[in-house]
């Protein structure tokens, strides 16, 4: 299961993850690791194209950590206290232009690797009510939520499961003896999940109090679970509604009989009604799926019924389709040595939306129709291509005459 923190983050990386140190690592363990990462991804030795883009982010991790004062800042108020951007030219108080820090003298927050998406900060929330002591502000901290998706099978969809999952967040802790300077420490959270049966695609569960705690633990957040379900190849899912096809003979559809059909409750034996017809829809009921928090109820499943028509028959077989069909003729008043191809098909019991004998009538009239006016056509174009002719002739016999006048 893949998690993330609800709440916005920036571009940065935490500069200790850039390096893979921990928040306590010495400058030797800084710099082994820092020549570590440079000469792996150094654009003279690795010619990947982001391999330069990690070459300068290792670089830049490493220039504020294994600087004392640049890393007291960072610790302090993460890439704030390090940005030149900040106000901050000599990586001095991030806030000196508000008067110092607004927080008090003594309260150090920690800001974070790049941002409160990470688990690593504290929110808004919790910095005012530590500057503020809480005065116009929520009296409780809060804690964060954070975000899950799980992918499940269809049938774990259809019965509900159990999920353990696990995720990693920061915690700031203060530092015994250092004037409320606080120190970051990675956690990880294992939750088990329960699924209840009838979840779907995009519903999202809330647990309550199974997210990120708050600084001082009195408030934690909720964890939310995004349900993903994997398609089944036999199983179609409508809503609460299951949808399956079942292929029968030409023989069960004209004679009925029954087919065993698979549903979330097992193998059943449905009953085929006589004469039925090519993509009919028979139901079970209460079949389908159950509803999301009343597992008591149930959806319906569709059966959607194909009928196959036989293509390779024997010479027998051929003769009893003509038998019946002569049979019907006969049984509706008809002749089969008379019947029309489309009085057979009424004699038969299939009604024709029209006539076949005046669409074809319809149809020999375009094409009539069609015929004479090319043949307009055509007759109109070689007039036309004799009248220029005779135009071209005779202005030939007049440029002869001029000829002849003048000489």
């Amino acid at each position: 299961c893949h998690f993330h923190s609800s709440s916005f983050s920036l571009a940065k990386r935490d500069f200790y993850d850039v390096l893979g140190v921990s928040s306590n690592a010495s400058k030797s363990d800084i710099k082994k690791s820092y020549f570590k990462l440079a000469k792996k991804y150094h654009p003279d030795v690795n010619k990947e194209p982001e391999a330069e883009k990690k070459f300068r982010e290792v670089t830049e991790a490493y220039e504020v950590l294994e600087d004392d004062k640049k890393r007291q800042m960072y610790d302090a108020y993460g890439h704030a206290g390090v940005d030149e951007n900040m106000g901050n030219q000599q990586y001095g108080n991030p806030f000196s232009g508000f008067g110092g820090n607004p927080f008090g003298q003594g309260v150090h927050v920690q800001w974070g690797n790049g941002g409160m998406g990470d688990g690593d900060a504290q929110t808004i929330f919790d910095f005012f009510e530590q500057a503020f002591g809480g005065q116009g502000m929520s009296s409780q901290r809060r804690g964060r939520d954070v975000q899950a998706a799980v992918t499940l099978t269809f049938f774990e969809s259809v019965l509900g499961c159990e999920k353990e999952m696990e995720f990693e967040y920061y915690e700031t802790k203060p530092l015994s003896g250092k004037g409320g300077q606080r120190q970051r420490v990675r956690k990880t959270k294992k939750v088990k999940v329960d699924i209840p049966p009838g979840v779907d695609n995009g519903v999202t569960l809330r647990m309550a109090k199974n997210g990120i705690p708050s600084v001082d633990g009195s408030h934690v957040g909720d964890l939310l679970i995004e349900i993903n379900v994997k398609s089944d190849p036999y199983f179609k899912r409508k809503n609460q509604d299951i949808h399956v096809d079942i292929p029968i003979s030409i023989t069960q559809a004209i004679l009925g009989g029954t087919v065993d059909v698979l549903t979330v409750d097992g193998m059943i034996e449905m009953k085929i009604p006589a004469g039925t017809q090519p993509n009919s829809k028979l139901l079970l009921r209460e079949k389908g799926m159950p509803l999301l928090n009343n597992s008591r109820k149930r959806g319906h499943q569709y059966v959607h019924v194909e009928v196959k028509i036989p293509k390779d028959l024997t010479e027998k077989q051929k003769q009893c389709i003509i038998d019946f069909q002569n049979e019907e003729i006969i049984k509706n008043g008809g002749d089969p040595e008379t019947a029309t191809n489309e009085s057979k098909h009424q004699y038969c019991g299939v009604k024709m939306p029209f006539s076949i004998e005046e669409a074809w009538k319809r149809v020999k009239n375009y094409m009539t129709s069609s015929t004479t006016d090319n043949n307009n056509n055509e007759d109109d174009k070689k007039k036309q291509s004799n009248a220029t002719d005779n135009d071209n002739s005779s202005k030939n016999n007049n440029e002869n005459v001029d000829e002849n006048n003048k000489q």
